[in-house]
């Protein structure tokens, strides 16, 4: 996907305090007190979006770096 513009404007604050909890959680912490049960689903949604997400980013760039190695 390829977006015109600045990306800044298409991400909301509530997105990007999803994205910054996604970083704290792969450091190995929680938003919430208790496990992941004990977080919001909307939470565990969004985690579960960024990380189906950030794997189509890694899959492409694995398919760009087989197209250009020899």
């Amino acid at each position: 996907m390829q977006y015109r513009g600045c990306p800044f404007k298409i991400v909301t604050s509530l997105s990007a305090n999803f994205l910054r909890a996604f970083n704290f959680y792969k450091a190995g912490f929680l938003p919430n007190p208790g496990g992941w049960l004990d977080q919001p689903a909307k939470l565990l949604d969004a985690f579960d979006a960024i990380e189906r997400e950030l794997n189509e980013v890694e899959a492409e760039k694995e398919r760009q770096r087989k197209l250009f190695t020899p």
